[in-house]
């Protein structure tokens, strides 16, 4: 089982994108679980846009993790994998970590006791809050979507001291990637992707290019259509994802 942690701390870096249409081209390759560890919860509501908060409540990641449901309960059948969604009530994590930092780890034992998926995706918040140390505990690989910010760099490198204190944690070395997300072929674009790449520490996997269809298959709740050149590349990134 590969345990897949999309992180960057810059918002709109397109985690949730990549988190989703990544489950989609994994999905086909094996059983796959994606969780939604960011009280936005968009993620949640790609897969699953015909659920109430009520139903939500019955089981997800928040009650998960602070023991209030198990494993089996917590997940969803979503559209094309499993999915432990996402509640706003993860706002509340952070206390709940205060008084109990070995939730921390929990998600990790829960995954390492419940075997049952080739991988599982994990979608994290914009920002350094206990749903992000708990998904880079959790995690074997973390994969770090980057678009072209003057802020990038700054927040790939906020990123990487989160990747240490989880480190200090679970003392194991994770492998990070970063996957270029929406870059076009203009000289500033391109400056900033040799620099991302110049990271000789981390590997720059194959990016997903600019694409409107993109945005729009991600607010429509649809999958990417067959074969496309957006469709394409999230399937490359998933055999080097898998490679790894």
């Amino acid at each position: 089982m590969k345990i897949i942690t999309v992180s960057n701390i810059k918002g709109g870096s397109a985690k949730t994108t990549t988190s989703i249409f990544l489950t989609e081209a994994l999905s086909r390759k094996g059983r796959t679980l994606v969780i939604d560890l960011d009280m936005q919860a968009d993620l949640t509501d790609y897969f699953l846009p015909d659920s109430s908060p009520e139903d939500i409540d019955k089981g997800n990641i928040f009650k998960l993790l602070t023991g209030e449901s198990d494993f089996a309960s917590s997940i969803h059948k979503g559209k094309f994998a499993d999915i432990i969604p996402g509640t706003i009530d993860l706002a509340y994590l952070t206390t709940r970590v205060f008084q109990n930092f070995s939730i921390l780890k929990k998600l990790r034992t829960i995954l390492n006791e419940n075997k049952d998926y080739d991988f599982v995706v994990i979608d994290t918040p914009g920002s350094a809050r206990s749903e992000l140390t708990v998904s880079l505990v959790a995690c074997d690989i973390i994969l770090v979507p980057v678009t072209p910010s003057k802020w990038a760099i700054r927040a790939v490198n906020l990123l990487l001291d989160e990747i240490k204190n989880s480190r200090e944690i679970t003392n194991k070395e994770h492998k990070v990637c970063f996957v270029p997300s929406m870059f076009g072929k203009s000289i500033k674009h391109t400056d900033l992707l040799n620099r991302i790449r110049s990271l000789e520490d981390f590997k720059t996997l194959s990016p997903i290019p600019k694409s409107e269809s993109i945005k729009t298959k991600s607010e429509k709740r649809a999958k990417l259509q067959l074969k496309s050149v957006p469709w394409e590349a999230f399937d490359q990134l998933a055999n080097e994802v898998i490679a790894l």
